[in-house]
């Protein structure tokens, strides 16, 4: 496409002049079609759409020598002229926005097939093993959870026996305590009635009930 538009540029464009009795707009030292290389390189700039409509304007100049025999600034045909820079124009941007499109199939093209090739290899793994594997994050959620409750239960009941233990302790040394103190009143005797207590033995058992209160 470059190498024909060109070749048809340097023929209908190269006896353009800029200069200071004829002024240009697009046209100048970096583009012009005085040459192929020139010429290639002026379309790569009319394909970005960098000032093209300048140099269309340029070749529709009126102060233009249309002798048969021109050698320099030569007019242009002005239907020839606009005819070539929209329909390059329009090919060209038509190629560059396929090519972009085709580069992101490409790249979409590859994604699904890796999914694809994702999914296929977790189907294969399930039937070998009987296992959903898109359930396995959910399996290992679940058994932290019961494994942290499991746990924190066992940790309660260590505390509640420690407690029970404690309390039993507890208990224990009170009544040593109790017995301890009513030994010397009552001797080696078991039981006894509450006719037996005197004032002072209330006074001994109130002194022993505070204590136990402590």
């Amino acid at each position: 496409l470059f190498f024909i538009f060109a070749a048809l540029g340097v023929e209908l464009f190269g006896k353009l002049e800029c200069s200071e009795d004829h002024p240009c707009d697009g046209l100048g030292e970096h583009a012009h079609f005085k040459n192929f290389g020139m010429a290639f390189l002026t379309l790569f700039r009319i394909a970005t759409g960098d000032n093209w409509n300048g140099i269309m304007k340029d070749a529709l100049r009126d102060d233009c020598d249309s002798s048969e025999r021109c050698e320099t600034n030569c007019c242009v045909d002005p239907i020839l002229a606009p005819c070539f820079f929209v329909i390059f124009v329009l090919i060209s941007q038509f190629v560059l926005v396929n090519v972009v499109v085709a580069v992101l199939m490409k790249h979409l093209e590859e994604s699904n097939k890796r999914d694809a090739e994702t999914n296929d290899a977790q189907e294969g793994c399930a039937g070998v093993y009987g296992v959903d594997v898109s359930k396995d994050t959910d399996i290992e959620d679940g058994n932290i959870e019961k494994e942290i409750s499991i746990n924190t239960l066992e940790q309660e009941l260590i505390e509640v026996e420690h407690r029970i233990e404690e309390e039993i302790r507890r208990r224990e040394s009170v009544g040593c305590h109790v017995d301890a103190e009513l030994q010397p009143l009552y001797g080696n005797t078991d039981t006894y009635r509450e006719d037996d207590v005197d004032y002072d033995d209330n006074l001994s058992l109130g002194r022993v009930t505070k204590d136990i209160t402590k």
